[in-house]
């Protein structure tokens, strides 16, 4: 099971995802990330919580957006820089 802090930190990648890969102002991609999260969080049993954060986050912003992108060397390395709080560096 993820702790409080590993899943705020799971969703501030998924944010970063949106604004970075998908051009969502961070104001957007909060309130998309926080609706989903609310979403998943709701659903029972929580088993159901733990296999969805199996899932890349990455992934999760794609399939927000219902729009996926390849995972192409230029793209991993970004979202590298992203899962290391270096994003700010990518932009």
């Amino acid at each position: 099971m993820m702790t409080a802090d590993e899943k705020k930190d799971y969703w501030l990648v998924v944010r970063e995802c949106l604004t970075v890969f998908h051009g969502v102002s961070k104001n957007k991609a909060m309130r998309m990330a926080v609706s989903l999260r609310r979403e998943i969080e709701s659903a029972e049993p929580e088993i159901k919580i733990d296999v969805f954060y199996h899932n890349e986050p990455f992934d999760v912003a794609c399939d927000i957006m219902g729009h996926q992108i390849d995972m192409n060397e230029e793209t991993f390395n970004i979202y590298k820089q992203i899962l290391l709080g270096k994003s700010s560096q990518v932009h």
